[in-house]
């Protein structure tokens, strides 16, 4: 008689777990439901650094982090990195991409030239449910950009 009755707590804490389980999974979304990439970035004094700028909409509560990269063939290339706020509204972002002072092969310098240029941003949204193991999504968006003084 005393298994029966332990049989039934233990029954009913893991239907308890199953829906709390449920409860914030479907909470959890760490989804990017638009990112954007604007078609110039403006260029600092010295041409050292390039910002790239767009939008980025993401759930409340869920944290994102953006890496751009741009290319310019036969010159300068970099990356850079910025963590805009989930709020489920749309959020404009500036990425700060400085030039490689140690140019990869194939690119002669860290200075960006006013013109064309590859661009990308990539967004790595995780929603902070399920604890400890947060749902985690990522989202691309690239473009030929104009790059301007």
């Amino acid at each position: 008689m005393n298994v029966f009755k332990a049989g039934r707590v233990y029954g009913c804490a893991a239907i308890i777990a199953v829906v709390m389980t449920a409860a914030f999974a479907a909470t959890a979304s760490a989804a990017t439901s638009q990112l954007t990439l604007d078609s110039s970035a403006q260029l600092s004094p010295g041409h050292l650094h390039a910002y790239l700028t767009g939008t980025i909409t993401c759930d409340p509560g869920d944290t994102v982090s953006l890496s751009g990269q741009v290319v310019q063939s036969k010159g300068a290339s970099g990356t850079g990195y910025t963590a805009p706020v989930c709020d489920g509204t749309q959020q404009t972002y500036t990425i700060d991409v400085g030039g490689n002072a140690f140019p990869f092969p194939g690119t002669t310098s860290g200075i960006f030239k006013p013109g064309k240029a590859s661009a990308q941003v990539t967004a790595s949204v995780c929603a902070p449910f399920p604890f400890p193991f947060p749902s985690c999504s990522t989202m691309s968006t690239d473009a030929i950009i104009r790059l301007t003084k």
